[in-house]
């Protein structure tokens, strides 16, 4: 039992170890810099430096990113390019592991063998090969894009178990949030979907969420 109690702490020490490596490498490299095709959104905020507020709508290659011009756009204003894009990306890794470990033990309880797969789990996550995505400001729209899907699965699924609008209201607006982030994907009606096969009361609310991703479609 006492060799068992050490191993589970060096598991610990090593996941500590290994997140600590990833957010120390992302210290010593981040750059304000963009790369590749990013240059254009330089383009944007001059603009909104000058007040044209239109090009938030711009599509950056087949993405609409409003967020990401509104970070740099504030970035650019307040800290010079450097402070705020930095924050917001190791806020949004950190942002991730929290909704992984809720996710997690609510489905998985809490054991030393489950604690072992999360630490796997959010190592994953913090894992070094996707360095773009630690040390480029505007790589922080990819990390957005699947936090915030998964925040819509979350909390659709609490809502088709509580039928809270609460829940609904905030799955749509992290639904949303994701559409207007990077991509644009019908995963919210695939949940749907998937739970309207499965439990009928809701398909009212099917129905609703269908109108709402297309209106939101069609307005990307």
């Amino acid at each position: 039992m006492k060799i068992q109690n050490t191993n589970n702490i060096y598991l610990k020490l090593y996941f500590t170890l290994f997140i600590g490596l990833a957010l120390v490498g992302q210290i010593i490299n981040y750059s304000p810099i963009p790369e590749a095709d990013f240059w254009s959104i330089f383009e944007r905020i001059d603009q909104l430096n000058k007040q044209n507020w239109f090009v938030l709508w711009d599509q950056h290659n087949e993405h609409r990113v409003i967020l990401t011009y509104l970070i740099t756009y504030l970035d650019n204003k307040i800290f010079n390019n450097f402070f705020l894009n930095y924050f917001v990306i190791f806020l949004s890794f950190f942002g991730s592991a929290i909704l992984i470990y809720k996710i997690f033990f609510e489905l998985n309880k809490k054991n030393e063998i489950t604690e072992i797969f999360f630490g796997l789990l959010v190592c994953l996550l913090f894992y070094w090969s996707q360095k773009p995505n630690f040390i480029f400001p505007f790589h922080v729209s990819i990390i957005w894009v699947n936090l915030f899907t998964l925040l819509a699965f979350y909390f659709y699924n609490h809502f088709s178990q509580t039928s809270k609008i609460k829940y609904l209201f905030l799955c749509i607006v992290f639904y949303t949030l994701h559409v207007f982030t990077r991509f644009r994907n019908f995963y919210l009606t695939f949940i749907a979907s998937f739970s309207t096969i499965k439990k009928k009361i809701h398909r009212f609310n099917f129905a609703f969420l269908h109108i709402i991703n297309i209106n939101i479609y069609l307005l990307y």
